[in-house]
């Protein structure tokens, strides 16, 4: 009996084994780091890996020490004053993200019509290649176009640090690279458009953008929020800074911080929010009807020629699609939207020709 069972028992163990050696720490916002790590909180909000087991995090949120020690910042050192030994602090290094291939969904930020997005806890900025790179929500780009600092903090290229209002150093943050985005089963991607209306009524800018006059009447685009316009018209600054002509730069004397200024964008006209209808989507069919042009929807549901699939609801763990009347149609909600058009409630707004490509120099 027990020759009989022993191959069994030998399978189990290996089995065992070759779980345990997959047996990744998950974090709690679902990130992964390795089984002889621990997860730490960065001051991103997001988490990286300690490379100890049950380790301590430290406050300054960017190094951590093995357990039974305390941080000793300051000194750059874990100390355990029971047996009176130090180790380094070590620096934590980045979690590995739920999923290798990311799909966008209606909450992602889309960063150039749809092509690359960032997810809902980031913004889109512009990356110094001319490509586009995420910051936290609650981060802004520095004029680097590589880093990220808190709201409210300067950004000091030079040592490469953020200064907060209080005086408090914090190491800056590296942008990460947008995703490209993978419509799932090949359907068109949800969008929805933020803009910031300039005071004559008549033009917009980008979300997350300042209108900037750049002659009497006519306005532009600052690709930063809440942005000090420059006298010169034509470039502007952070918040917190103040314009330097002469020296082309944006400052701040109390917190010694010299940063090079940044050059507005031209802003777009206003569009009307009811320039095109919105479309309700129709029920598809649940057996194919004749005509070779007709669209089969993923679940096997059909649509008629010239029209989009778009999921409507999940039932029992399977998609099922409803069919938007336009070819290319932009999926909304409970409808959809002509291509170049963006879902906003019940109406379509034209995308403008700027969104998602500013970029300051």
């Amino acid at each position: 009996m027990a020759k009989n069972t022993l191959p069994y028992v030998l399978l189990a163990l290996l089995g065992t084994s070759l779980v345990l050696a997959y047996d990744d720490v998950q974090c709690p916002d679902q990130s992964h780091c390795p089984s002889d790590s621990s997860c730490c909180m960065l001051y991103d909000g997001s988490y990286g890996c300690c490379p100890y087991q049950n380790a301590v995090c430290c406050k300054d949120q960017i190094h951590c020490c093995p357990s039974n020690t305390h941080c000793h910042e300051e000194a750059g050192r874990c100390l355990n004053h029971v047996t009176g030994l130090t180790h380094p602090m070590k620096k934590k290094f980045p979690a590995r993200p739920q999923h290798s291939v990311i799909f966008r969904t209606s909450t992602d930020v889309a960063c150039d019509e749809g092509k690359h997005f960032c997810a809902a806890t980031d913004r889109c900025t512009s990356q110094e290649d001319g490509g586009f790179g995420c910051c936290p929500l609650k981060f802004h780009s520095c004029g680097d176009e590589v880093h990220c600092c808190q709201e409210g903090a300067m950004c000091n290229e030079v040592n490469f640090n953020c200064v907060l209002p209080g005086g408090e150093i914090r190491p800056m943050i590296n942008k990460t690279p947008a995703k490209k985005a993978v419509p799932k089963d090949g359907l068109g991607l949800r969008r929805s458009l933020k803009v910031v209306k300039c005071s004559d009524g008549k033009s917009q800018c980008p979300d997350q953008t300042t209108c900037c006059e750049i002659e009497p009447g006519k306005f532009g685009c600052c690709p930063v929020p809440n942005a000090v316009c420059c006298s010169d018209r034509l470039h502007c600054c952070p918040q917190g800074t103040h314009c330097h002509i002469s020296e082309r730069r944006c400052e701040n004397h109390e917190s010694d911080i010299s940063i090079k200024w940044m050059k507005k964008f031209p802003s777009t006209p206003l569009v009307q929010k009811d320039q095109h209808p919105f479309y309700p989507n129709l029920f598809s069919f649940d057996e194919e009807p004749n005509g070779p042009e007709n669209v089969v929807c993923p679940d096997r549901s059909t649509c008629g020629p010239s029209s989009t699939c778009c999921p409507s609801a999940v039932l029992a763990g399977i998609t099922t699609y409803s069919c938007c009347p336009l070819t290319n149609g932009s999926c909304c909600d409970d409808g959809c939207c002509p291509k170049g058009f963006a879902c906003e409630g019940n109406r379509c707004g034209k995308i403008p020709h700027w969104y998602g490509r500013h970029r300051h120099y």
